[in-house]
């Protein structure tokens, strides 16, 4: 799990209401070659996110959204973080 905010860009690909969830998911991922990491709640969520993807920058990130999606579904998305 993430410990501080990095200032990069997350392609989020789940989000669960509880830690524990989000590392079985997470476990799931890796063992099918993925390197997932988690994010946890910031903000006014309290949702813990699986990102598979980091970018430096939003644009380099929406740039690659639309070939993710294809990969990893239409609901993945983009954070902040």
């Amino acid at each position: 799990m993430l410990s501080t905010a990095t200032g990069k860009t997350y392609l989020i690909v789940s989000s669960f209401i509880s830690e524990e969830l989000a590392r079985k998911h997470a476990d799931t991922l890796m063992a099918s070659g993925e390197n997932p990491s988690i994010i946890p709640p910031f903000g006014q969520s309290s949702q813990y996110r699986v990102a598979l993807f980091d970018y430096e920058s939003l644009d380099e990130a929406q740039a690659a959204l639309p070939q993710r999606r294809e990969e990893y579904g239409s609901d993945a998305w983009l954070l902040r973080y």
